[in-house]
């Protein structure tokens, strides 16, 4: 939307959406062991891979086209580690990324099975591990 271009234009050339940067934006709470879970595992992502952003697993992510072209070509994961491996590829590649509040409501019923969990984990090993390579 025309709102984002011009508050954001030329400033940074990726913006990602968080639940967290604002108290008020989640309207529906997950369940206290599944933001427990995501807490950690994002704290984990800032620690390992040294993303800034409090919120690397929500959907809303805006790419200008010349950071897409650079960055989705390195991008192995195909699960949902894909949002922390742009991320990364973005942070070495040297892009501006601004994280900005969205709202978000919990689907209820909504699950993460932690075979699941335990899956993302590892990806995020794998990328920390193509990063000490150099592969990105």
């Amino acid at each position: 939307d025309s709102k984002w271009e011009m508050r954001y234009e030329g400033k940074y050339e990726i913006i990602i959406g968080s639940r967290y940067l604002n108290k008020d934006s989640i309207k529906i709470k997950q369940p206290l062991t599944r933001r427990i879970v995501s807490r950690l595992g994002n704290f984990l992502v800032r620690i390992l891979l040294g993303i800034k952003s409090v919120d690397t697993q929500c959907g809303f992510k805006l790419f200008s086209k010349e950071a897409a072209e650079e960055i989705f070509p390195l991008q192995k994961i195909e699960r949902w580690g894909f949002d922390m491996e742009i991320l990364a590829i973005a942070i070495r590649r040297g892009y501006k990324i601004k994280e900005v509040p969205v709202d978000w409501y919990d689907a209820e019923g909504s699950q993460v099975k932690k075979s699941a969990a335990l899956k993302t984990l590892k990806e995020l090993l794998q990328i920390k591990w193509r990063m000490m390579r150099g592969k990105y």
